[in-house]
């Protein structure tokens, strides 16, 4: 099941942001993206990507959130309390919330990486925040 949530701009602006410069995804148009997928190839330069299952989705294609941008709520997305990895394919640090609008125990997730969630985190977040 594919389906794309556009904001501003269609997904096909996020394949190509790989080639953009650090600068420009900053003021890249505002995209979400909802779709099947497994793996660090999954997630284009320039996005965060919330992946349903641990180690990104390993072994079959699952539902995952691709963004560029603050998430208040997940479950706008289908994707509240689903989360249990994350690849950060930005320049900035990204934090995933508890709660909806930032709130609650956080998980933070540094620029140019990939991880599964603290357990204790795992199909917890609802909110997703890049660092100013």
């Amino acid at each position: 099941m594919k389906y794309r949530i556009p904001l501003l701009a269609g997904a096909a602006l996020l394949a190509g942001a790989a080639s953009i410069p650090a600068q420009a995804v900053a003021s890249a148009p505002r995209t979400v993206t909802v779709t099947d997928g497994q793996g660090k190839k999954a997630c284009s330069w320039g996005v965060v990507c919330l992946y349903k299952n641990r180690n990104l989705n390993k072994g079959a294609d699952a539902a995952m959130v691709l963004t560029n941008h603050n998430l208040p709520w997940l479950g706008k997305f289908g994707f509240n309390d689903k989360t249990s990895s994350v690849c950060n394919h930005t320049t900035r640090s990204v934090r995933l919330y508890e709660h909806a609008n930032y709130k609650g125990t956080s998980e933070t997730v540094k620029s140019a990486s990939c991880k599964n969630v603290r357990a204790s985190f795992n199909d917890k977040a609802s909110s997703v925040k890049f660092a100013s």
